[in-house]
């Protein structure tokens, strides 16, 4: 499980990083990562289950949805980046 949730990680960084976003587009986003990366960091305290596996291979997909998205829907710009940095940093997972 730990092997997949760095392979979670890795994704999850990856998206944040080769994307930009606006206004409450910008929000949303980051909202979206921090559900995300809080179901990572529950994943990391489960059990090495079929099922549970399973759960984190659906999760792995979703975050390839996301990167998909925001690639898509955003241009590149550092200054955004940086914004959507800072509110993915203010996530709470608890």
């Amino acid at each position: 499980m730990k092997k997949l949730t760095t392979i979670f990680g890795a994704f999850l960084i990856t998206s944040v990083a080769l994307t930009s976003c606006t206004g409450g587009d910008m929000r949303a986003d980051a909202k979206k990562l921090c559900d995300i990366k809080c179901q990572g960091e529950l994943m990391k305290t489960m059990e090495d289950t079929e099922e549970n596996l399973a759960m984190g291979l659906e999760l792995m997909n979703e975050v390839v949805v996301v990167m998909k998205e925001m690639k898509e829907k955003y241009l590149d710009d550092d200054k955004l980046k940086k914004e959507l940095a800072q509110l993915i940093s203010e996530c709470d997972c608890n």
